[in-house]
């Protein structure tokens, strides 16, 4: 999945969708400057939608190859390229 020489890393990439989820939302909380907190409640609201769209056969999931491929398609229309 990764070619991380990061043990860390690794280990955090072996772990199920969900606990990889649930690990991103309190890593990118840390993150948030002071005062941020309802951003990052909607975030993990949304981000606990998702999880819940995606146990259910609702939303399918991708690859980190295609996720990529997405966020730059995204970002070229966006910037009118």
């Amino acid at each position: 999945m990764s070619t991380s020489d990061d043990p860390l890393i690794e280990s955090a990439l072996a772990l199920p969708q969900a606990q990889r989820a649930d690990l991103a939302l309190q890593l990118l909380q840390s993150l948030d400057p002071p005062g941020d907190e309802i951003a990052a409640d909607e975030f993990g609201q949304q981000l606990r939608q998702r999880i819940e769209e995606y146990r259910r056969g609702e939303i399918a999931s991708s690859t980190l190859d295609e996720a990529r491929a997405a966020i730059e398609r995204n970002l070229s229309e966006g910037s009118g390229s």
